[in-house]
């Protein structure tokens, strides 16, 4: 009787243990099956945005907005992320071929991601300050559709601002004569600029500059300068100008290139320039020999008029 007591305990401790053993190893698997969908659902935040390598935008240039974005939670399960710039005045908008969104990807547990996004400050800006929005869009792990609006604070240089209007420059061009380039150009800003230099570079070319003096606020020139090549062929030149705002800080414009036919000059138009320059070194030379002529008499008349009142009181 004894021993049939004890072999129904070892049951019961047995039958105990596997129960036991189910219902632990039930929970675990539940508790493993729902350990990709986190309690804690994705959180992105854009921490910071800043101009590239600048304090604040030109008017009329373009820049690189730098944005810095976060997964301030512990889930792995964030995607398609992308920030997308807008401006509802279109004081700031999207350089030609680039596209107003940059596009982050997929986000670890509390990892941090930049993007970048190139825009153009339009002209038309008059203020300090251009307040604009970036929208952050990114899925979670439960595949819903996350989409914030942030409003961003551009400031806006308020100094003088070289704008370039126009090029008149000719695709064909000559070696060893100067080849006119006309450019007009204005200061956009609201105080002077001086130190304002075109410069032109190119590979085949020496580097050369014209300084073109100060402009005052709003003003527009105009300025002929003149390109010296010294080789033949098809050739590329930069342009592009440099300044100094009222604060004393230099600038320099974005660079424009053109592609020039550079070819010899033809033997006609060296004789007709040799025979222009004769005619301008005879025509100074007979000028000077008119001037000394009528010097000498002159000099001759007041001779002889001393002559002959010196003869009258004799």
């Amino acid at each position: 009787m004894k021993a049939i007591r004890i072999k129904n305990t070892v049951i019961t401790f047995l039958v105990a243990i596997v129960i036991f053993i189910t219902v632990f190893a039930t929970a675990a698997a539940n508790a493993y099956a729902i350990e990709p969908e986190p309690l804690d659902n994705a959180t992105l935040v854009i921490t910071s945005y800043s101009i590239d390598g600048e304090e604040y935008v030109t008017p009329g240039e373009v820049f690189t907005l730098n944005i810095t974005v976060k997964n301030t939670s512990y889930t792995q399960r964030v995607g398609n992320a992308y920030v997308t710039f807008t401006q509802p005045e279109d004081l700031i908008y999207v350089e030609y071929g680039k596209t107003a969104v940059g596009y982050l990807g997929y986000f670890k547990e509390t990892e941090e991601k930049q993007t970048a996004i190139r825009l153009v400050a339009s002209e038309a800006i008059d203020t300090t300050q251009i307040l604009a929005y970036l929208t952050l869009t990114f899925a979670d792990a439960y595949n819903t559709h996350n989409e914030t609006v942030n409003q961003v604070q551009i400031p806006v240089s308020d100094s003088g601002i070289v704008v370039v209007d126009k090029y008149d420059a000719t695709t064909q061009a000559t070696t060893g004569s100067g080849n006119r380039i006309g450019v007009t150009y204005h200061n956009s800003g609201n105080t002077s600029i001086g130190d304002i230099v075109l410069h032109m570079s190119g590979s085949t070319i020496v580097p050369q500059y014209h300084e073109l003096g100060a402009l005052t606020s709003n003003a527009v020139a105009t300025a002929d300068v003149y390109l010296i090549f010294t080789i033949e062929g098809s050739q590329s030149v930069d342009f592009y100008f440099t300044y100094v705002d009222s604060d004393g800080i230099t600038h320099q414009t974005a660079t424009q290139t053109y592609t020039f036919n550079v070819t010899a000059p033809e033997a006609n138009e060296i004789e007709d320039v040799s025979i222009t320059n004769n005619y301008r070194i005879n025509k100074i030379v007979s000028v000077i020999l008119c001037v000394v002529a009528i010097i000498i008499s002159l000099i001759l008349v007041m001779i002889y008029r001393i002559k002959s009142n010196s003869s009258r009181r004799g």
